[in-house]
């Protein structure tokens, strides 16, 4: 067989189009390449002002959970954040929803709406003949959602039900929705808040079968005055950007804007259940 030219066998190779990323496709950290998962450690590094123990902690049980993941041993990365309301404690979770898939709405769910006897039926749909038997609130935003990124924000006022959920949702990796349709959440990250502030409440409140299925457990305080200027100048920053971004640039703004924010968060507590210290 005689060699040919490779150039004319790859003509208008350049002007090739390559696949693009499917928005609509689903994406989680399992689906990250190295390049990316780095990507988002970078962001979370930047965008969360504090929390240096928290982002070491994070960093290091998130690898971990990569590993297990691929040796089958664990399905969900799970995150249990504690601490007074206006902590942002939602934040991590935002961050890494919005890194993972930019274009994707977050998947949030307020569990102070989830505390009476029939609130699993809210939250997966009821069987079928009943009202909403077409599916719940966790199926319907888990199935028009393409980034494995749950918020499960005040989750101490779910219903004991509720808690069960999760507590088998953790271990196995997936649910049955009312109407008999499987949803694999393998390779999600659930993050759990509460505004519970103290030990022995959070410890009544959720069983030790619980937290043992948790990856990190950690409390928010407020940051100090160096990490409360910081935030604001990342927050300016962000403001200006997003004034470019949406091309408003050019039409009047207030030369000055204040910024008014309650105080924000400091981890503060080990990672895990078993090792729980302040720091």
């Amino acid at each position: 067989i005689r060699d040919r030219d490779i150039s004319k066998l790859l003509t208008n190779i350049s002007e090739a189009q390559l696949p693009s990323v499917d928005p609509n496709k689903l994406r989680r950290i399992i689906d990250l390449t190295e390049d990316e998962l780095s990507n988002l450690l970078s962001s979370i590094e930047k965008k969360l002002v504090g929390h240096s123990k928290f982002k070491n902690n994070l960093k290091d049980d998130l690898k971990k959970f990569l590993t297990l993941n691929k040796l089958k041993k664990r399905k969900i990365f799970s995150l249990f954040l504690l601490g007074k309301p206006g902590l942002g404690k939602t934040e991590i979770g935002r961050i890494i929803s919005k890194t993972i898939n930019p274009d994707s709405k977050i998947i949030k769910i307020n569990f102070g709406n989830y505390s009476s006897q029939d609130a699993l039926n809210s939250l997966i749909g009821s069987p079928a003949g009943y009202i909403g038997c077409d599916g719940g609130e966790l199926s319907k935003k888990i199935s028009k959602n393409p980034v494995g990124v749950i918020i499960c924000d005040e989750f101490e006022k779910s219903d004991s039900e509720i808690k069960n959920f999760f507590l088998e949702l953790l271990e196995d990796g997936k649910f049955t929705d009312s109407m008999g349709r499987e949803y694999n959440l393998d390779g999600y990250i659930i993050v759990f808040t509460s505004n519970i502030n103290d030990e022995n409440e959070f410890n009544s409140k959720m069983s030790p079968e619980f937290k043992s299925r948790i990856n990190l457990i950690c409390e928010f305080t407020p940051l100090d005055d160096e990490d409360k200027l910081k935030y604001i100048n990342y927050q300016i920053q962000e403001f200006k950007e997003n004034i470019d971004t949406n091309s408003i640039k050019h039409k009047k703004i207030p030369e000055e804007i204040d910024i008014n924010y309650q105080d924000t968060c400091l981890l503060y507590t080990s990672p895990s259940p078993r090792d729980r210290q302040k720091s």
